[in-house]
């Protein structure tokens, strides 16, 4: 997120693979990143000239934080702005984005029409374990007795909305 460690992460790695004249890596055929804080790292290793500019990228986007931020702060809030202009450089940096769910993936594909182009936006589903899914074709509806929220505590989570 916006708190963590993510720009001295690709200083980094660029400082520690060094500027090279030849592609560190010149064999690589494809990149994988996880959220805007890889794509960041990926595209400076591609500005350095570690990586070269034509290896197409898959972002893997388990959170979309310009969304869940929107939740928990007020419109206009600079952090929103923050990560919309993250997202969509790594959506449009990518040759293809996956998305944990329908509302990500919809999600990412209008913001990035907001700035009047597109991009491949699928959707990864998590596996369902065979029981959970016998479980939810039933056609008898089981009483729930109980909720249950695990996040990780951190104030963009908006674990207050939860518990209120």
């Amino acid at each position: 997120d916006q708190d963590a460690a993510w720009q001295e992460w690709a200083d980094g790695t660029v400082e520690l693979l060094g500027t090279q004249q030849q592609p560190w890596f010149p064999e690589c055929s494809h990149a994988v990143v996880v959220d805007w804080t890889g794509f960041h790292v990926l595209s400076k290793m591609r500005g350095a000239g570690l990586i070269p500019e034509r290896v197409p990228a898959t972002a893997l986007n388990f959170c979309v934080y310009f969304k869940t931020v929107a939740l928990s702060t007020s419109p206009g809030n600079d952090a929103q702005a923050f990560y919309k202009e993250q997202e969509t450089a790594m959506c449009l940096g990518s040759s293809r984005v996956l998305a944990l769910c329908r509302d990500d993936a919809d999600a990412l594909r209008e913001m990035v029409a907001e700035r009047g182009a597109a991009c491949d936006v699928q959707m990864l589903l998590p596996p369902l374990r065979t029981e959970m899914q016998q479980l939810a074709m039933s056609a008898q509806p089981r009483e729930r007795k109980f909720l249950t929220c695990c996040l990780r505590l951190h104030r963009q989570k908006n674990i207050k909305t939860f518990v209120d």
